[in-house]
C-alpha cells in the first residue's frame, strides 16, 4: 500500500520516464558551485568572523564604536554583553569628566568678571 506521498512520487517518476524534454530543461547546477575562498583571513583571533568581513564597523560614528567593542570583545576574550558594559561604563566616565571639566571652566569665567 503506497502512501500519498510515494503516490505522488511513483507518478512523477513514470511523467519523467515518458517525456525526456523535461530532463532537458534542468539546469547543470555545477556553475553554481560557491568559490571557495580564504575563511582564516576574514576570523578574528576567537574564530569568529570579523565585523568588518561582514560588511559592518565602516568609518562612520556607528562603525567606530562597532569597532571599539569587537576590539574589546577580541583582546580581552569576554562575552559581546561584558564589552557593551565596559564601553558603558568607559563612557559615562568620560562624559562624566567633561562635564564636570565644563563647570569647571564656566566657573573660572564667571569669577574672573
Amino acid at each position: 500500500m503506497q502512501t500519498g506521498v510515494d503516490e505522488i512520487l511513483s507518478k512523477a517518476a513514470s511523467e519523467i520516464s515518458k517525456d525526456s524534454s523535461i530532463i532537458k530543461d534542468v539546469v547543470d547546477l555545477g556553475k553554481f558551485k560557491p568559490e571557495l575562498t580564504d575563511v582564516a583571513s576574514s576570523l578574528n583571533a576567537l574564530g569568529e568572523e570579523s565585523l568588518k568581513s561582514l560588511g559592518l564597523a565602516k568609518f562612520t560614528p556607528v562603525g567606530l564604536i562597532q569597532q571599539v567593542l569587537e576590539l574589546i570583545h577580541v583582546n580581552l576574550d569576554i562575552s559581546w554583553f561584558g564589552s557593551i558594559v565596559i564601553c558603558k561604563i568607559f563612557y559615562r566616565v568620560q562624559i562624566r569628566i567633561f562635564m564636570m571639566l565644563h563647570v569647571y571652566i564656566i566657573s573660572l569665567k564667571a569669577r574672573a568678571f
